[in-house]
């Protein structure tokens, strides 16, 4: 597989880091690629040291499940049926507990389960070790797996990827990384060419959110929702659909699980076809979901927090973010669902609904260290406004 000039570079530079540090950061936007760089990265580190024991660590079976599938993109069948007596690969989730593989992906869940760890170890001690999402990786259970593994092998070398190295609860990942070994930008990825251009609507739904409290950085989550998660603040979000997207296949984020179904339903009602799922939907129906959303069967996929991480779906060509936020890491996560690019899709066109007061809410243009002037006002049948470059 041809990696990019950055992933190339990403990889040299994790390598030059761990002489001098045990664990590094690698940061890398959504559409980066940053599965193929550590894919290729542990890849190459195995053909290397064919004794090398290597381990994928992530908090969610969907990112389980990208590894495995980049494996075969970037080494492979070789990887997972080779010539040893069984895969190389294998996967420690559910009820699937491969202990014994030179490349074992995990959930944190289940590894972070002593018996689990052990067995894992019982083959023998784990040389490099990935986190995904890593920042989520200073939370105890992931803290309890590297203290394990390196307890078993004090030379474990560990990187952590991700998109957003902004916590909301304003923990630093310096508690869990000493270095950071790269950094690849949105602004970065647009300039190549590797991520669609944002256009950018600033949508006034003058919602007065004074007196909603800040809870781990963000506003807390059942006072926005008594806020945004109403029937007004719906018919702002359809009828911007309408005006500005009506043809774009859209994702749209929620405060709220029931915010998320009930706009779902109200796009229904007045004609665009869209379906929400959310965390305690089945894994296989929300498999279909997506599939069904791929192959065009409804035009909105709407969502509470469920696929702000590891979607990888580019068909997305418009975002609607129907809830404000202070955390620039959860804005990129969700802005980042719609950038990747596809045949014929030229933008990703951004639906900020902002509150009344938006001085302290992030924003595109401030994500992107450029801001976005916004020139004029488009009135619509419904009380709102939208500003656009």
């Amino acid at each position: 597989m041809h990696l990019r000039s950055y992933q190339t570079n990403a990889i040299a530079a994790t390598l030059a880091a761990w002489n001098d540090h045990a664990d590094v950061l690698g940061v890398a936007a959504t559409g980066a690629g940053k599965t193929v760089i550590f894919i290729k990265l542990l890849t190459d580190l195995m053909d290397q040291q064919p004794g090398a024991r290597c381990a994928v660590l992530a908090h969610r079976e969907e990112l389980i499940h990208q590894p495995i599938e980049r494996l075969r993109a970037v080494a492979g069948d070789w990887l997972l049926t080779g010539s040893l007596d069984k895969p190389r690969v294998g996967l420690l989730l559910g009820e699937q507990k491969d202990y014994d593989r030179q490349l074992t992906v995990a959930t944190v869940q289940t590894l972070a389960r002593p018996k689990h760890l052990a067995k894992l170890l019982e083959a023998g001690p784990i040389d490099y070790l990935i986190t995904d999402e890593a920042h989520h990786a200073i939370s105890p259970s992931y803290l309890r797996v590297v203290a394990g593994l390196r307890a078993a092998n004090p030379n474990l070398k560990h990187l952590g990827v991700t998109a957003t190295p902004q916590r909301g609860d304003g923990l630093a990942l310096a508690n869990g990384f000493t270095h950071t070994a790269f950094t690849v930008t949105i602004a970065d990825l647009v300039r190549q060419g590797y991520l669609v251009k944002p256009s950018w609507y600033a949508i006034s739904t003058q919602i007065d959110l004074t007196g909603v409290k800040t809870q781990a950085g963000d506003f807390q989550q059942t006072q926005l929702a008594a806020r945004f998660d109403t029937d007004a603040c719906r018919a702002v979000v359809v009828a911007a659909h309408k005006e500005y997207a009506a043809d774009r296949p859209a994702i749209a984020f929620t405060v709220s699980v029931a915010g998320a179904y009930d706009l779902a339903a109200a796009f229904n009602a007045a004609g665009f076809s869209a379906m929400a799922a959310d965390g305690t939907t089945d894994k296989l129906i929300r498999r279909q979901i997506l599939a069904d959303f791929r192959n065009g069967k409804f035009q909105v996929l709407v969502n509470c927090g469920l696929w702000t991480e590891g979607l990888d779906v580019p068909e997305i060509a418009c975002i609607h973010l129907a809830r404000p936020t202070r955390s620039d890491g959860l804005y990129i996560q969700m802005v980042g669902r719609g950038l990747r690019p596809v045949t014929n899709k030229a933008d990703c066109l951004i639906l900020d609904y902002l509150p009344a007061d938006a001085r302290n809410v992030a924003m595109l243009g401030d994500i992107l260290g450029c801001p976005i002037p916004c020139s004029r006002h488009i009135s619509a049948k419904v009380a709102f406004s939208a500003r656009k470059p």
